[in-house]
Parts: C-alpha cells; sequence; structure tokens
C-alpha cells in the first residue's frame, strides 16, 4: 500500500508536469552555468536548485500576472485555493480566486474560468459585481447563451449603477443573436441604443443587428447589410460585410450589391469617410467616366469633384481644376485656395508662386492681408532660406518671438551664422518658450563662426534649461557619437546588455554585487570592471544577488520588509520597495481605510481587493475618481456637507501617493513622483524616477513591441506624453486610452489586422489600445525608414503632413534637427520632443543604454501607411 501510494503521488506530480501544473512544485534539472556563459537573462531559480515555497501566492501570482505569466498565475494559485483550511481570510481567497478566473480567461479555459467567477459572485464580498460581469461573459464564449442571458440580467438587477451594467445589454444582445432567438436580440440592441443615442457605437450595433437577423431571415438580414455596404464609417464594418455575404452567398443566396448610379454614390462617400481614399477617388473617376451619358451623373460629379479632390488628398488635382477657373475669373478667393492646396501637397516651389500672385493682385482681401507668415514657411519648408530670413524678418513687429527665432535659423542654414548669433540673441538670454531653441541654434551658429567660447557657453546653458532632453542628446552626439549601445526606435532583442537591476534583469544587485560589476553609483566603492552580469558563476549570483522585491530596500532600508520571497521577472513596473514606498505597509493601511470609509467610498474596499489580485485597471480607475472628488473637496472655497466630511478626513498629498502607488493609478503616480528624492543618494534616487517613469502594461508592451519591432521605451515614452497612463484618456479631438487612438484611426487598424468586428468600446480596453498603438506606430516607423522622430511627428500630426512637410527634401540631405525645426505645427513640433525626452528617460532608468536620435531623413514611403 505504501508503495502503492508513493506511486501514485509521482505519477501525480508527472501528471501536472505534463500539464504545466506543477511548475513550482516539481524541480527541474538544470544544467550549470560557468564564467563565460551568456544569458539574455537571470533566471529565476539557480540551476539544480528548486524555488522557494512562496508566504504569499496572492502575491507571486499577482507579479506574474503583470508579466503576461498567465500559466505562472495558474501554477500558484490552484494549489493554495484547493486547500481546505485555507491560512487567510475570505476577501484575500476572493481576490485569488477572480484573479485565478481572469488567467483562465485570457487561456481560453472558458470551463474553469467560469467555475472561479462563480465562487466570487456567490461571495459577499466588495468583488461580487466583477465576478458577476466575468461570468456571463464566459458562459457566452463557452456556449452557454441563455445563462449568460440570464445572468447579465441579475447583473443589472443587482448592480443597476454597476460598472458593466450597460455592457451587459449588448451582451445580452449578442448571447439571443447566438442562439437564435433574433427578436429578443434586436430588442436588447435597440434598447441599448434608445438609452445611447448619440453612442459612437451605432455602427457597431447596427452590424450586430443586421447579423442577428441575417441568420434566421436572410432575406432581411441581406438587405440591411446592403446598406451598411453602401454606408458606413468604419472599414471593418466593410470588411464584416463582406465576409457575411460571401458565406450567404455560398448558401446560394443573392447578395450582389446594387449598380445603381445612387449606390454607386453612396458607396464612394463611405470609402472617403472610413479613409479608404485612394479606393474612393478610382471610385470617384469610374462614375465621373458616365457623366457624359447621365445628366444625373453629370451634376453629382460637377457638385462633388472639388470636395472629393480635396477630400482625398487629390490636392494637386484640386489645384490644377481652380486654377482653369481662376484663368477665367480671377478672384482672391480662388488664389487663396489654390495656394493652400499646393502647400498641403508639399509643393512649396509653386505655392510661393501662387503666393505672391495672391499678394501682388489681391493685397486688400482679407484673405491675404495675414499671409505673410504663411508665405514664409512656404519659402523655409522649399528651403529657400535666405528668401525666408528677409519674410521673417519683416514679420518680427507682429508676430515677435516666432519670427526672430525663424529669421536667426534660416539665416544659419543660409550659410549666414554670424547674422544668426546676432538675431537669436534676442531671444537666448530671457525666459520664455523660445529660449532653449535660440540657445540650441546659437550654439550651432557659433560653432560654425568658429567662436568655440561662446558656443561652450551657450551649450552649458542648454544643458541646464533642457528639461525635456531633445536638445541636449543632440548636443551630446555633436560632440561625440555615443559609445555602447544606443537605441532609435527600433526593437533591440532580449541580448541588448542592460543594468543588473534594468528592464530584463530578474535580480537587483546589492552593494556586493555592485563591487563585482561596472556601478552606475558613484558613492559606492567598486573594483575592476567585471566582464558582464550574464557571465557571474551561480555561486557568485546566489551570493552576491537578492530577489527584486526586496532589492530596492537593501539599498534604501524601508521601515519594513517584504513577505514576498519569489523574484519577479524580466519586466519590473517601477514600483518596487524603496525608502519612497513600503507596498506591505501600504497594504496595510489602505485596507483600514477603505473599511473606515465604506459609507463616504463604498468601491475602496473593491479596489484594495482589485490591486491585491493585480486587476490595475480596475483599482486604478476607482482610486482615480476617489481622488480626483478628494482634490475638488480641499479646494472648494465654499465646501458643501459631503465635501466637509472629506475635508474632516485629513489625508495628505504623501498619504495618497502611497495608496495611489499600491492600486497603480499611474497618472496621479507620475504627478505625485515627479521631482521626488531629487537630493537624495543614488538608490533612493532611482527609485524615486522609477516610481515618475513606471512600466506600465509592461508584459503587453514587451510582446507587441518584439512583434510589430518597435522599441517598448519608445511606445511607453508614447504613453506617457498621450495620456499620462490614463486607461480612459479621452482628448478634445476624441482620442481614446493610453496611446490615445483614435476612433477612426481604430477601425483602419483593425481593417489591416482582418478584425471585423470592431467597436470605439475596445480602445478603452488597455490590451487592445496598446496592440493597436503600437502596430500603427510600427508601420509608420517603416514608412519613415525607422528613422524614429519623422514617425512621432506622423503619430501626432498625420503621416502625410510629415510628408508635405519633407518633400521638398526627398532625395537630398538635410540634418534631422533642421527637419524637426521646421514642422510647421507647434503641437506637432513639440510633441516630437517631448516624447523623445520621455524615451531618453526611460532608457535611462532601465538600461545601460542610450537614445541616439538620427542623422538625417533615410525616406518617406506613402504605400506602406498613410492614415
Amino acid at each position: 500500500m505504501r508503495w502503492r501510494r508513493s506511486g501514485l503521488r509521482l505519477a501525480l506530480g508527472l501528471s501536472l508536469c505534463a500539464l504545466g501544473l506543477g511548475a513550482d512544485m516539481v524541480a527541474q534539472p538544470q544544467e550549470a552555468a560557468t564564467v563565460g556563459t551568456s544569458l539574455p537573462r537571470a533566471p529565476a531559480v539557480a540551476p539544480g536548485r528548486a524555488e522557494a515555497v512562496p508566504k504569499d501566492p496572492l502575491a507571486v501570482a499577482n507579479a506574474r500576472y503583470q508579466d503576461g505569466d498567465l500559466h505562472g498565475v495558474v501554477t500558484t494559485l490552484t494549489p493554495w485555493l484547493e486547500k481546505r483550511r485555507p491560512p487567510w481570510g475570505k476577501r484575500e481567497r476572493t481576490a485569488g480566486h477572480l484573479l485565478l478566473g481572469v488567467a483562465h480567461m485570457g487561456l481560453e479555459n472558458w470551463n474553469l474560468a467560469s467555475r472561479h467567477f462563480y465562487r466570487v459572485r456567490r461571495t459577499e464580498t466588495p468583488l461580487a459585481a466583477y465576478g458577476a460581469w466575468y461570468e456571463a461573459l464566459v458562459d457566452h464564449k463557452r456556449g452557454r447563451h441563455l445563462v449568460a442571458v440570464k445572468e447579465c440580467k441579475s447583473y443589472r438587477e443587482t448592480w443597476p449603477e454597476g460598472a458593466k451594467a450597460e455592457e451587459c445589454l449588448l451582451l445580452i444582445g449578442d448571447a439571443y443573436a447566438a442562439q437564435g432567438y433574433r427578436s429578443s436580440s434586436v430588442e436588447a440592441y435597440k434598447e441599448f441604443l434608445s438609452r445611447h443615442p448619440d453612442t459612437p457605437r451605432e455602427e457597431e450595433i447596427k452590424l450586430a443587428i443586421a447579423l442577428a437577423i441575417a441568420r434566421t431571415a436572410p432575406r432581411t438580414g441581406i438587405s440591411l447589410l446592403r446598406d451598411l455596404a453602401l454606408v458606413h464609417r468604419y472599414p471593418s464594418t466593410d470588411l464584416a460585410v463582406k465576409a457575411a455575404l460571401a458565406e450567404l452567398k455560398e448558401d446560394g443566396h443573392d447578395v450582389a450589391l446594387p449598380e445603381t448610379a445612387s449606390a454607386r454614390m453612396q458607396r464612394c462617400a463611405s470609402l472617403r469617410r472610413s479613409g479608404l481614399l485612394v479606393e474612393a477617388w478610382e471610385l470617384f473617376q469610374k462614375i465621373a467616366e458616365d457623366a457624359e451619358t447621365d445628366p444625373t451623373i453629370a451634376a453629382w460629379v460637377h457638385e462633388n469633384e472639388d470636395s472629393y479632390a480635396w477630400g482625398t488628398r487629390q490636392f494637386a488635382v484640386y489645384a490644377e481644376n481652380l486654377a482653369e477657373e481662376y484663368a477665367e475669373s480671377p478672384s482672391a478667393e480662388l488664389a487663396w485656395r489654390i495656394f493652400r492646396a499646393l502647400s498641403r501637397d508639399g509643393d512649396w516651389d509653386k505655392a510661393l508662386v501662387w503666393g505672391e500672385k495672391g499678394l501682388s493682385d489681391h493685397a486688400s482681401d482679407w484673405r491675404w492681408r495675414g499671409a505673410k507668415d504663411d508665405m514664409a514657411w512656404a519659402a523655409m519648408l522649399a528651403g529657400n532660406y535666405t528668401d525666408a530670413a528677409e519674410r521673417w524678418g519683416a514679420l518680427t513687429r507682429r508676430i515677435g518671438r516666432r519670427a526672430i527665432f525663424y529669421q536667426g535659423f534660416c539665416q544659419l542654414q543660409a550659410g549666414e551664422p554670424a547674422a544668426a548669433v546676432e538675431t537669436l540673441s534676442k531671444l537666448a538670454e530671457r525666459r520664455h518658450s523660445w529660449a532653449l531653441p535660440a540657445l540650441y541654434w546659437r550654439s550651432r551658429a557659433n560653432t560654425a563662426a568658429e567662436n568655440t567660447e561662446a558656443a561652450e557657453a551657450d551649450r552649458q546653458a542648454v544643458y541646464e534649461r533642457d528639461d525635456e532632453g531633445w536638445y541636449t542628446i543632440l548636443l551630446n552626439q555633436y560632440a561625440e557619437q555615443p559609445a555602447g549601445p544606443t537605441r532609435s526606435g527600433r526593437w533591440s532583442g532580449d541580448a541588448t546588455p542592460a543594468k543588473p537591476d534594468g528592464a530584463r534583469s530578474m535580480f537587483t544587485p546589492t552593494i556586493a554585487a555592485r563591487r563585482l560589476l561596472r556601478s552606475p553609483d558613484p558613492t559606492l566603492e567598486g573594483g575592476a570592471a567585471h566582464p558582464g552580469w550574464s557571465s557571474l558563476t551561480w555561486d557568485q549570483l546566489m551570493t552576491a544577488a537578492v530577489p527584486v522585491e526586496s532589492a530596492e530596500s537593501a539599498l534604501s532600508a524601508p521601515t519594513r520588509s517584504l513577505e514576498v520571497s519569489v523574484s519577479r521577472s524580466a519586466l519590473p513596473d517601477g514600483y518596487v520597495p524603496s525608502a519612497w514606498y513600503d507596498p506591505s505597509e501600504t497594504e496595510d493601511d489602505f485596507r483600514r481605510f477603505a473599511e473606515r470609509n465604506t459609507t463616504l467610498w463604498p468601491t475602496l474596499q473593491a479596489a484594495h481587493d482589485l490591486a491585491n489580485a493585480g486587476l490595475y485597471d480596475e483599482s486604478a480607475r476607482l482610486v482615480y475618481a476617489v481622488h480626483a472628488e478628494w482634490r475638488t473637496a480641499v479646494r472648494a472655497e465654499k465646501p458643501d456637507e459631503r465635501q466637509e466630511q472629506i475635508r474632516a478626513l485629513g489625508m495628505t498629498p504623501r498619504q495618497w501617493r502611497a495608496f495611489i502607488l499600491f492600486t497603480r493609478d499611474h497618472y496621479h503616480a507620475a504627478r505625485a513622483c515627479s521631482g521626488l528624492g531629487k537630493s537624495s543618494p543614488p538608490p533612493e534616487r532611482l527609485a524615486a524616477e522609477r516610481l515618475a517613469y513606471p512600466i506600465v502594461r509592461g508584459a503587453e508592451i514587451w510582446e507587441h513591441s518584439r512583434r510589430y519591432d518597435v522599441d517598448p521605451f519608445l511606445m511607453l515614452g508614447i504613453m506617457r506624453q498621450e495620456s499620462t497612463y490614463r486607461n480612459k484618456a479621452l482628448s478634445p479631438v476624441g482620442a481614446i486610452g493610453l496611446v490615445q487612438v483614435m476612433p477612426s484611426t481604430g477601425a483602419k487598424i483593425a481593417a489591416l489586422l482582418d478584425e471585423h468586428r470592431y467597436s470605439p468600446r475596445q480602445l478603452e480596453d488597455p490590451g487592445t489600445n496598446v496592440r493597436y498603438g503600437t502596430y500603427y506606430f510600427s508601420k509608420l516607423l517603416d514608412r519613415f525608414d525607422g528613422v524614429f522622430p519623422l514617425a512621432v511627428a506622423s503619430y501626432n500630426g498625420g503621416p502625410h503632413n510629415m510628408s508635405r512637410w519633407y518633400r521638398p527634401h526627398h532625395g537630398e540631405e538635410i540634418a534631422l534637427d533642421v527637419m524637426v525645426e521646421q514642422i510647421q505645427y507647434d503641437e506637432t513640433r513639440d510633441y516630437v520632443k517631448r516624447v523623445t525626452g520621455h524615451y531618453a528617460r526611460y532608457v535611462e532608468l532601465y538600461t545601460d543604454e542610450v537614445v541616439k536620435i538620427p542623422d538625417r531623413p533615410l525616406g518617406d514611403d506613402r504605400t506602406v501607411i498613410d492614415f
């Protein structure tokens, strides 16, 4: 019997390993590493050793979830949650079940996920609503559609104001449609539209209705699908309609689109509206071929030719058509429209010709009175720097500093450094937004004029004032090429050397380890440089390194040590323990604060449990709202009763800082930690700066960056500038999420990725937002031959605008700093500089590398992407 039991245990252990469920329980033999062995990063467990049993499985599972290791979450939580007598309380176990359900959902283990969400829903904890929503979602995924309907209806009754109450309506519609209950499905969809008449999801829901009807009433469904094919906004909708009609055609149905003139005009308008500009212009031209035989078409073409030429960016055609009109009947309006079209096309030489005509023939017209600065831009972008300098000089009284700066800038480009120094000196000695660029270009002008001491003084002034880092990077590159590894916007690979405590290292060095390596900390004693972290023997590694969870505590002595003893993976999020942040103590403080203030803020307990489970998107959303209300209350001049209650809590910014760090409210964390630790020793300062520049959505950023050949730190720089890490950020023009994707841009990306069921709501999902944004940015990099500042400019201002600013220099040599300074839009020009600065800061904080700005633009291939 004893043999049989031991045999059973062995068989069970082998089965768990085969299923990937026993990795933490069964030690795997590994080949010993020796000096000279090159490892991409340090493994969590030394070869031949087993990982210690974690004291806090939920914290370990949390860490693995942040790293995208869903299997690790399962292997960590499953044995802990299956114990009959759990060591922890109900809320911790509920958080564990929720995280385990999310992990199984990510692995598409729908049945297992449903089981864990069911357990969460059945509790009376703050997480019950989250369990109910996810349970309904995965039950729909696993084919139990009517069960999902019942669960969603229960959610809406129990939590009518819940975060997913409205989303449940759409899930009910989807579930009924999948079950074949057409009427009930359409009713749910239409109820959502009636409750949200201005929703940007209208087209998505109309598509869902058409598909639902087509399942049981093909003839009616085909009619609706045809309507969407002719009138739609998103190219992904067009793809979905085509796919659905193709399936119906295979079943023997007539799905051909009408070939009437009206139908072709509608489709042409939809192609333009959805951003398929080349296709729209081609169809417009085909329609125009029939104008001679059909007066209705002739009238439509005549009325719409200019708007279609402009709307599809056929600016040369637009200008040519108007030039013919101008020849017959000259007017200030026509001259202005031609000038604008040629400027939008990047044909700056021709734009100058028409600009001169407008200024000479129509100088009194209001359109041309303020056109002199447009002409100065045109001359500069055409490369006529002497002419441009004169034009900017004539504008200094009217538009001030901008004209002075560009006058000096153009004088330098025209080969007049002495004149440039004199002009730029009018700006360089003062404190305003144009002073820093004036200092940089004056240093370049002084260098060209061989004023060595003056050039060096200007460079030092730039170093002191350059908070963003753009000009500092450029000056360093002009002084000498960066030594050692550099980054220039592309994926650098796992094998790129990094700091031992950097983004790809699983251990952070103690003082002993720093003595073995070239230390970035000048305050620590160091010996001769070690050949490299990956070449240490395991004996050296295990004695000289500590797990990353407690690494910063070894350097900066926080007030309390962590319980977690298992090392983190290669993607830290910056929220490591330090003198500024003690996660264990903060967790206790936040729990007590949430329990004391349940009446005031009932969502805080859920935020606490979600943070413990590592579901930071939701915990941050809840704390963000509470913190915003607290800020409003403490600033109110005439506080109401509730605001008085909030004030009476006596909360300080420092206390809030700890809470927002614990719940990963990245937006407020970055603001609260900016400048923190400036006067501290290097280890504490590094920890504080990483809190201000965290690795957000690290697993996804690294996954998609590797897939699409983009540097993840550059994507983090874009994320910081776009949203300061807010998942649901919404810009004034409608851009959504972490990296601010426009709904129309998202639809085009979905179409390129062959994803038919696109919804603008998807952009609020951080995973989708990061994936779409990274894919789009990779295409911009491809278009501009990997020159990342031009891709960054295109991400903000559009590749068509970057292209027209660059067009005169195709095939010519122009320095990249000159090219960026000539970006016509202030917002886009500043955006390039800020994003590059954030990029460089991330690289500095998490690696031993430096950012290198390319010397020159290399090309522009519009066929790669043009939206």
